[in-house]
């Protein structure tokens, strides 16, 4: 029951034991709140069979997470926190849990059990540093930001003592760890008996993978020479990421030392279909989508239970065995035949969703499909069967043209398409415009290939992000989701709005903006007025690209995404640079400017899907926000005195923070642009025309860097 965690997964037996003789078993039914957000955190929570959905507010829901078998949740009792998220279960859902009691009783049989716990439940919290350690580790610095995101989620967090060995040479190999902190040395048996060191590795070092990646026994032993920490990664989970990720079969070629030409992948796209409408339809849409950017190759299978009768010599119809083993035979051996780069798996036979949660599809979903789109017409509804290993399902909601019905929950990631009907005669090209951005967005997200865009705060320097963004459209370079905080976040939802007809309104309304600008310590209704005109849609989820302004919980020092809600609210939370603007309250919550946290939003792209990120970083170096020298003494001492001055020293010293934060951040996007605007101030706001004008020298060059690696990078995924 333990080991199907990856949080809990390599536990000792003793360990084991006690939270086994600890544990309650408890059943919900569907809809059930198990945990509430801001609640004090009352259980540790293991789900056995069923569904959890994680989730941030009470009357609109924003789907944070589904956490099915294996998953844990409530490890803020541990830490004597409050749940970040609200929980309940999806279905009638099955799960172990834990009091705070129990798990004392559990650690005094089992010493060491809290620690070992506490250590591995604080993953979440320390997500940032942890993907910043795998972005580095050669074998995986080339992969997909997100599908390395996702590889993180299904790590163990593991702590050993000094002196410890986390392996030992001919054990067999089921894990590679990265070293996290700590020192380890690897050692193997020399033919004189003695052992000899090969490395001693430190912070970020990766090792047991060779073994791991040929199937071979430990060919060494590892040992921690201090207290060491290390993620494990379990070799389903590699393996899973082979088949999602080309430049990571690259890598694990040229590790292995392989001169054998790699066979070219074939994906496989599983369909599950939630509405009324046709799968073929469906399936038509998703295989038009694809062509639409390029994917030519792109087959939609058939596919029906064994017995289930029509024409059993047509190609693009596959009767699948119920036994496990025969059914993916039988579906590889259709794959292979068709010969396409993608095939789209559907059915239409009656009561699909219950045949696709058999455990032939448990099978191939584990080990053969790449990703999984589930056509819904509630996004309420959660996927209905297993997922696929590191992999999350892509939401596409139907609904008809027209509908003012209010959803009730919000997804991340999810298409929304409004349509009277879905017909197998309907042309994509009939499609309307949004229909038709959104179903690229997919095309890209199927395929690995989505651009997210994280534009940094920076005050007037903000306004360098427009020459980028437009120089990225007219490259042809794809904008799927954006991320801003600031200045960037008024970029963001601008361009995710308008396109670039509301980046050339920003860029003329620059001297409004600063006299606005002015009342903002009292009032921000001058600003209101500017931004309801910039930006005419009402809620972040409406608008036709995701957009995502960051700001900061003042209270708890949180950085909050907005994903969905008035866009108002959101860009007033994301650009309160305190002191200068008036606080934003949402829910009771004072919010703000967002860089104080996370400057340049990266991460949050990540989370939402994208695989390709472009920084923009434009806070310039420390040098320009030092205090001007002032001609004269005098001067020099008024200014110091003056509240304007001591004023405009708060704020060069947050713009030091926030540009020392912004660096660390832009490092996980696979390239950054960090344009020159040293000649400008942080305030001056009305000069936004020049400011953007003197960076257009410096974006042509750029634009070559970003098309070669994103290039290089869609290059990849054919290996």
């Amino acid at each position: 029951m333990i080991a199907i965690a990856p949080s809990l997964r390599a536990l000792s037996g003793q360990h084991v034991d006690a939270l086994l003789r600890a544990a309650r078993i408890e059943r919900f039914p569907a809809e059930h709140t198990i945990g509430t957000e801001g609640a004090k955190a009352e259980n540790l929570y293991l789900v056995l069979k069923g569904e959890v959905c994680a989730y941030l507010g009470s009357s609109m829901r924003e789907v944070s997470g589904m956490l099915s078998r294996g998953g844990v949740f409530g490890g803020n009792l541990l830490a004597g926190e409050p749940n970040l998220f609200s929980y309940s279960a999806e279905r009638d859902t099955l799960a172990a849990s834990w009091s705070d009691e129990a798990l004392r009783r559990a650690d005094a049989e089992a010493p060491g059990l809290r620690k070992q716990l506490s250590v591995r439940l604080s993953k979440d919290r320390r997500i940032v540093e942890l993907a910043d350690i795998m972005q580095h580790v050669p074998l995986l610095r080339n992969t997909s930001s997100v599908l390395r995101y996702r590889l993180l989620q299904e790590t163990t967090l593991m702590r050993f003592s000094a002196g410890s060995f986390l392996y030992r040479d001919g054990e067999p190999s089921t894990t590679c760890y990265i070293v996290v902190s700590g020192e380890v040395e690897l050692t193997r048996a020399m033919a004189s008996g003695e052992r000899e060191t090969t490395v001693v590795l430190g912070r970020g070092g990766m090792f047991g993978d060779t073994d791991l990646l040929a199937s071979a026994p430990r060919s060494e032993s590892a040992e921690a020479k201090l207290e060491t920490e290390v993620l494990a990664i379990a070799r389903i989970d590699l393996e899973a990421l082979k088949r999602a990720d080309g430049a990571f079969r690259l890598a694990v070629a040229a590790r292995l030392g392989s001169n054998k030409p790699l066979s070219k992948p074939q994906d496989i796209i599983l369909l599950v279909n939630g509405t009324r409408y046709d799968a073929r339809a469906a399936a038509s849409l998703i295989q038009a989508s694809l062509a639409s950017i390029g994917e030519k190759r792109v087959v939609a299978l058939e596919v029906a239970p064994e017995g289930a009768g029509g024409d059993a010599g047509d190609d693009l119809r596959l009767q699948v065995p119920r036994d496990p083993a025969r059914g993916m035979e039988a579906l590889d051996e259709r794959v292979r035949s068709l010969g396409a780069r993608y095939v789209i798996l559907y059915s239409r036979i009656e009561d699909s969703l219950t045949w696709l949660a058999e455990p032939v599809w448990d099978t191939i979903i584990d080990n053969r499909v790449s990703s999984t789109v589930y056509f819904t017409e509630d996004l309420k509804r959660s996927f209905p069967i297993e997922t696929p290993q590191l992999t999350s399902v892509q939401y596409v909601e139907l609904r008809p043209a027209g509908s003012k019905e209010e959803e009730q929950t919000v997804r991340s990631g999810a298409i929304r398409l409004r349509v009277d009907q879905i017909s197998p005669e309907m042309r994509f090209e009939s499609l309307t415009q949004a229909n038709r951005t959104a179903l690229h967005r997919l095309a890209r997200t199927l395929t690995h290939q989505s651009v997210g865009i994280a534009l940094g705060g920076g005050s007037a320097w903000g306004f360098a992000h427009v020459p980028l963004v437009r120089a990225l459209v007219e490259a042809g370079i794809p904008i799927d989701m954006l991320s801003g905080t600031s200045m960037g976040s008024v970029v963001a939802v601008g361009y995710a709005s308008r396109g670039l007809e509301a980046l050339d309104d920003l860029i003329v309304s620059a001297p409004e903006f600063a006299w606005r600008l002015a009342f903002s310590p009292i009032t921000r209704k001058p600003l209101d007025a500017l931004c309801n005109r910039l930006v005419p849609h009402r809620r972040l989820q409406d608008l036709p690209i995701p957009a995502f302004p960051v700001a900061v919980d003042i209270q708890t020092g949180r950085a909050c995404v907005f994903r969905h809600g008035a866009v108002l609210r959101a860009l007033k939370a994301s650009t309160a640079v305190p002191v200068a603007i008036v606080p934003e309250i949402v829910d009771g919550i004072r919010y703000v400017d967002g860089g104080i946290m996370n400057n340049v939003p990266v991460s949050c792209l990540v989370e939402e899907g994208a695989d390709f990120i472009i920084a923009s970083n434009v806070i310039p170096a420390p040098a320009r926000l030092a205090r001007e020298k002032h001609k004269w003494p005098i001067t020099e001492i008024l200014s110091q005195i003056s509240p304007l001055g001591r004023f405009q020293d708060a704020l060069r010293s947050m713009f030091l923070m926030m540009r020392d934060a912004g660096t660390r951040q832009a490092a996980s996007a696979q390239v950054t642009f960090a344009p020159s605007v040293r000649q400008y101030n942080l305030v001056e706001i009305q000069a936004g025309r020049k400011i953007a004008e003197s960076v257009e020298p410096e974006i042509p060059a750029f634009i070559e860097l970003v098309k070669e690696k994103y290039k290089a990078f869609c290059r990849n995924r054919d290996y």
